[in-house]
């Protein structure tokens, strides 16, 4: 009789997680060209297939999960929000009007483009929204010890280890203000947490995280 187990250490190759990334980045460099028609803000849920038989998640479906992913993070009542992948706005329509101030960040520059040319086109959104363009694992320009909520949502999954996620949420840890909260998606499904120490167990598809705070 024998046994598969997961392996406690894993060696990661740093120069394979750096072509995964490079891979979705180029799937979304295109997905958003400029030159091709997009939905209207807040609508556009381009890019969202079935990982069982590869089809386009019927937009109905879409509606229901985003909808109960914005339900569970205005629970939190956020007031200064950090979306990282932050694609199209979908979440961004709808949390960014309740708050006094919404950052996004994505990998992709046509992605943030278009999505700031609709942000001002929406009276009084402009003044209080902010998008950059960089990777999930980059928080350089962002301000330290000032979100109260941040949002990673369903982009987990595109991240090329689990050695990148944890530095991921090791760095937003130090965005977060004392006592701020922490809203994290994988598969679709979005847990929040309020703790004094923020990401101190941020669930994800394998593991439990434990921040390098709790981890001292």
């Amino acid at each position: 009789m024998s046994y598969v187990v997961p392996a406690r250490h894993v060696e990661v190759d740093e120069s394979a997680s750096g072509e995964v990334v490079g891979d979705w980045h180029s799937v979304y460099e295109d997905l958003y060209r400029p030159e091709l028609e997009s939905p209207e803000f807040g609508r556009d849920f381009r890019g969202w297939h079935s990982s069982y038989d590869g089809d386009v998640i019927p937009v109905e479906e879409m509606e229901q999960w985003r909808r109960a992913t914005v339900d569970r993070i205005l629970e939190l009542e956020p007031r200064r929000v950090l979306e990282i992948g932050v694609g199209s706005g979908l979440l961004l329509s709808q949390i960014a009007p309740e708050c006094d101030s919404y950052w996004g960040t994505d990998f992709s520059e046509p992605a943030i483009t278009r999505l700031s040319g609709e942000v001002k086109q929406v009276p009084g959104l402009s003044e209080r929204v902010t998008l950059r363009v960089q990777a999930a694992d980059d928080v350089s320009g962002l301000p330290g010890g000032f979100f109260d909520t941040i949002v990673v949502n369903s982009v987990v999954q595109y991240f090329p280890s689990e050695a990148y996620l944890s530095a991921v949420l090791d760095k937003a840890l130090d965005l977060l203000a004392p006592a701020a909260r922490s809203s994290s998606a994988t598969s679709g499904t979005t847990v929040s947490e309020r703790c004094s120490t923020p990401l101190c167990r941020s669930p994800r598809p394998t593991a439990t995280y434990r921040c390098r705070r709790c981890a001292r």
